[in-house]
């Protein structure tokens, strides 16, 4: 569950980065591959202001994005159920998971503190990529390298984000398809209350997406690499961002995965 959302936090920044000047919607198919895994999955994305919608590779899955109602919607198909949360309780429900680990965190950089960076490295590897990050490795930057490609007969530039030094994001990104342009400010809020669902993250991470240009046609996160196969625009209707009438309002599985009180 937390590697999905965080793979769907990333897709969302890098795509409204992308689509927010478009003045109607952008509907796009892409192929998702993990790690070690050969099967391709179908994701399907729609966009129209203020509004974002995604059938990721589990197939019967949907996360809708409203930020109109500032509003965050897991759909579930198989079972006809869907939850809902507030960007406020998204936001308040991460507070209260990043103070509970705040004092352990607190104890371990107090041991990490003492460590070499070599030291510090071979930790982290013996953790398996587990270990939190240290405050001093927070450091987010976005590089254009200057590398060229071609994605499904899109030219492409490579950008490549890193934390701490280390590689964690890569984007091949074009500006070839037409009304691509700069990023709008409800994007930049939607960006903000995005970064507030990794307690253990902050602003720099989707300040460093902001840098990025182009729409995304190539991306690798977290061992997961989604490659667009189609792109078009068009008008799509408010109907396809609504819970299909019928399905039953549930709790939402975030609370159960990172911790509720209530």
């Amino acid at each position: 569950m937390k590697h999905r959302m965080r793979t769907v936090i990333v897709s969302c920044l890098a795509f409204f980065v992308a689509a927010s000047a478009c003045g109607q919607g952008l509907y796009w198919e892409s192929t998702v591959t993990r790690k070690g895994d050969d099967e391709k999955a179908l994701s399907k994305s729609y966009y129209m202001p203020q509004m974002f919608k995604e059938k990721g590779s589990s197939g019967n899955q949907w996360v809708i994005v409203r930020l109109d109602r500032k509003m965050f919607v897991m759909v579930n198909d198989a079972d006809k159920e869907y939850s809902e949360m507030t960007f406020d309780e998204l936001e308040q429900m991460m507070k209260n998971v990043g103070g509970k680990m705040s004092g352990a965190m607190a104890e371990m950089e107090k041991q990490m503190a003492g460590l070499t960076p070599e030291q510090k490295k071979m930790m982290k590897e013996m953790m398996g990529g587990k270990l939190p990050r240290m405050k001093g490795d927070a450091k987010i930057e976005v590089t254009e390298t200057g590398e060229k490609t071609s994605v499904n007969g899109y030219a492409c530039t490579k950008y490549v984000v890193t934390r701490g030094g280390e590689e964690f994001i890569t984007l091949w990104t074009t500006d070839e398809i037409e009304g691509i342009g700069t990023l709008g400010e409800e994007m930049k809020e939607f960006g903000r209350r995005m970064a507030a669902l990794n307690p253990m993250g902050d602003l720099s991470e989707t300040e460093a997406m902001m840098n990025v240009d182009g729409f995304p046609m190539q991306t690798e996160v977290a061992n997961v690499t989604t490659v667009v196969t189609k792109v078009e625009k068009k008008n799509i209707p408010a109907s396809e961002f609504e819970v299909p009438a019928g399905y039953k309002k549930v709790k939402p599985q975030m609370l159960e995965h990172l911790g509720d009180d209530n």
